[in-house]
């Protein structure tokens, strides 16, 4: 799950029959859902085959970045909390999966996790690696994290 920026809704995934790690696939047939933080007026917002899940708000709360299967591997889309209208990402090599997506401060890039870390700008431009899996193999297998200044 994952708190809207002002705190008042609650973006989680259902069904999740279990914990999954990042190559796993226990997440199948998830969607994501929206609800008041008091746990009510619960809504579906994806709805599609494949699994929507790690949801990760935008800091302006207008958007939810997020890992789906719904193209055959995992990639990063994002969805407009207004409209529910979803754009595609990325587009990895075949087997390279994505997944852990997280806002910059600022709200103008994500980064995400695959063998190695990466960070693209919120409309799909300027795809780039930041930490090569050589370099260090485990730390693109873990939830990134932006320091306050985006840097």
């Amino acid at each position: 799950p994952a708190w809207s920026p002002d705190g008042k809704l609650l973006v989680f995934i259902s069904p999740c029959t279990k914990r999954a790690d990042f190559f796993e696939t226990g997440y199948v047939d998830s969607s994501l859902y929206l609800m008041n933080a008091d746990g009510t007026n619960i809504t579906q917002l994806t709805n599609v085959p494949g699994a929507d899940f790690d949801p990760a708000w935008s800091p302006d709360g207008k958007r939810i970045a997020f890992a789906s299967m719904r193209d055959g591997n995992k990639q990063i889309y994002t969805l407009d909390v207004a409209s529910l209208a979803v754009v595609r990402l990325t587009i990895t090599e075949d087997g390279i999966e994505t997944g852990q997506p997280a806002w910059s401060p600022d709200g103008k890039k994500i980064a995400f996790a695959t063998f190695d870390l990466f960070v693209v700008n919120v409309d799909g431009s300027d795809l780039h690696k930041v930490v090569d899996k050589e370099v260090n193999t485990f730390s693109a297998l873990k939830m990134p994290k932006w320091s306050p200044n985006a840097k």
